[in-house]
């Protein structure tokens, strides 16, 4: 991230990108780029743990590459609700989802 050192020189929208840029705290920095950071991706580890000893390396790589992105927008989808509804004990999750005794290990 690069503050500038004139921000009257930014229109407003990016001084007020600039500063939500600088007041993100480095736990929501991380968890944008460690996924073990995600509660939403702590979550699924176990299965996706054993999923990687039946499918190719490949194919796992490619699911992670799908599942990681999503675990990020849970997580943010439920630090807005918190935000939004402030009580309860609504949540969204992610669920992975295969059948192990219908399929190869090629799908």
């Amino acid at each position: 991230v690069v503050i500038p050192t004139d921000p009257s020189a930014l229109s407003s929208e990016e001084q007020n990108a600039v500063l939500a840029a600088a007041t993100m705290d480095l736990s929501a920095c991380l968890s944008e780029v460690r996924p073990e950071e995600s509660e939403a991706f702590r979550d699924v580890k176990f299965y996706l743990d054993s999923l990687s000893s039946r499918i190719p390396s490949d194919k796992m790589q490619g699911l992670l590459a799908a599942v990681t992105p999503s675990c990020f927008q849970v997580d943010e989808a439920n630090a807005l609700t918190a935000l939004v509804k402030g009580w309860g004990d609504l949540k969204v999750e992610l669920e992975v989802i295969w059948d192990l005794f219908n399929c190869s290990a090629d799908d």
